[in-house]
């Protein structure tokens, strides 16, 4: 056992999957994982399986029997990747070495839920993404790591994920290297400078080409395609979830929403300044297929609210 103590490690999704490998090849004394409710049969389950490593998967981390497992341990740190339960004081104080949370946005102002997604949302044309030490507070506590790259026009959610695997694994173990010259020690982070995000919900991907530009609604798309839910309006009342716009040259002005032309290689729609390609959108079945195969002709428009709920 490393005399700097063992890791509790505490993942989900893809960013979990790929730092414990990460901490598994660097040879860092990760003594057990813990995963989300439900979890069992997943890859981070099974791989730590491979690895002789106990697996947790609880409803909650704070729970009286999970905190008394975790001290039976004897671990002194814990490293959060992709993790996406709260953890409390009690936890906290059960790993005297504190928790490392690998977060998806830059410190302090992209705090809270979904940070990449936000990020391409509201247009910027850089990702951020930051190591901290976790306190109670939401994504609050000193910060250890940072890094930043180019975000480019059309890059879509699951391609900046693809990007920060290998920049969160080079943080995480730097900042390891670095507790074991002499411990961890983070920036505060500046209150007045925080801006914290809800968690995106699948409902929160519905697209007002009333309300949003071409821009937005591009940014729109590129942020919830993929493996993500996605974005989606509404036409004659059928669910049309959009998986790839493009930009166009040209400035076409209609009434937004107003379904305007089709070309070879998508469909114009109208949004609140110009028109936009929209190039596939996924069928009923959730294949992706071209634009012109789902949307009706032209001088059709789609609904300006969603259906009610039922």
């Amino acid at each position: 056992m490393s005399p700097h103590g063992a890791i509790l490690y505490l993942g989900n999704g893809v960013r979990g999957l790929h730092c414990l490998r990460a901490l598994l090849a660097a040879g860092e004394p990760v003594a057990a994982v813990v995963g989300h409710a439900g979890s069992e049969a997943s890859e981070l389950a099974r791989l730590a399986g491979a690895a002789g490593l106990a697996y947790r998967a609880p409803k909650s981390p704070n729970e009286p029997e999970m905190l008394a497992w975790i001290r039976s341990l004897g671990c002194r740190l814990g490293v959060m990747s992709g993790y996406a339960r709260i953890v409390r004081k009690a936890f906290l104080d059960g790993l005297p070495d504190g928790v490392i949370n690998l977060h998806g946005g830059p410190l302090p102002h992209y705090r809270g839920g979904s940070p990449l997604n936000w990020q391409i949302l509201r247009g910027e044309h850089e990702i951020g993404i930051s190591l901290l030490l976790t306190e109670e507070g939401i994504d609050s506590g000193p910060v250890l790591a940072r890094d930043r790259f180019p975000l480019g026009a059309d890059e879509t959610i699951d391609e900046v994920v693809a990007k920060t695997l290998p920049r969160f694994e080079r943080l995480l173990l730097d900042v390891l290297a670095a507790r074991r010259r002499g411990g961890l020690t983070g920036e505060p982070q500046d209150p007045a400078a925080a801006r914290t995000f809800a968690k995106r919900l699948p409902e929160d991907g519905w697209i007002d080409f009333r309300a949003l530009s071409a821009q937005q609604v591009h940014d729109w798309v590129r942020a919830l395609s993929g493996s993500y839910p996605g974005a989606f309006a509404f036409h004659a009342g059928r669910k049309l979830v959009i998986e790839r716009t493009r930009r166009l040259e040209e400035t076409l002005v209609a009434p937004p929403g107003r379904v305007l032309a089709r070309r070879a290689e998508g469909v114009e729609v109208a949004c609140a300044d110009r028109a936009l390609l929209v190039v596939s959108a996924r069928d009923a079945e959730g294949r992706v297929v071209p634009a012109r195969a789902l949307l009706p002709p032209r001088d059709a428009s789609f609904d300006r609210l969603p259906p009610p709920a039922r």
